[in-house]
This record gives structure tokens, C-alpha cells and sequence, in this order.
């Protein structure tokens, strides 16, 4: 206990700074995370799309290949 009283206030902002600086780490990984997270269903939603506009391509170019015989 007696140590505890020797360290004074000025100990306690050299404590908390680096545990400022891993909780905003932390925060900006997660808003990566988050960002990230976002693209990935856009892309997700990309892809369907073009695939559905490859499958309708591919049915105009048969439909367009059967009329010809």
C-alpha cells in the first residue's frame, strides 16, 4: 500500500497513456473491420449481379444462334 502512495498523480497519465493508445488501435481496427465488412457484401452483391448478366447473355446469344437454322 505504501508503494501505491509513493507513485504519486504524476504516475497515473504515464499509465494511462498506453492504454489510451491500445483502445484506439483497437477503435480504428474495428472501423477497418467494419469498412471491410461493408465492401465484402457489396462485392458479394456484384458478383450475383454478373452472373445473372453472364447467364442472360448467354441464353440472348442461343436464342439468337437457334433462330439462324
Amino acid at each position: 500500500m505504501r508503494w501505491a502512495a509513493q507513485m504519486g498523480v504524476g504516475t497515473l497519465p504515464r499509465l494511462r497513456a498506453p492504454w489510451l493508445a491500445k483502445v484506439g488501435r483497437l477503435r480504428q481496427v474495428r472501423a477497418w473491420q467494419r469498412a471491410l465488412d461493408g465492401s465484402e457484401r457489396s462485392l458479394q452483391r456484384w458478383a450475383y449481379a454478373i452472373t445473372l448478366f453472364l447467364l442472360l447473355a448467354i441464353v440472348v446469344v442461343f436464342v439468337g444462334i437457334s433462330s439462324w437454322f
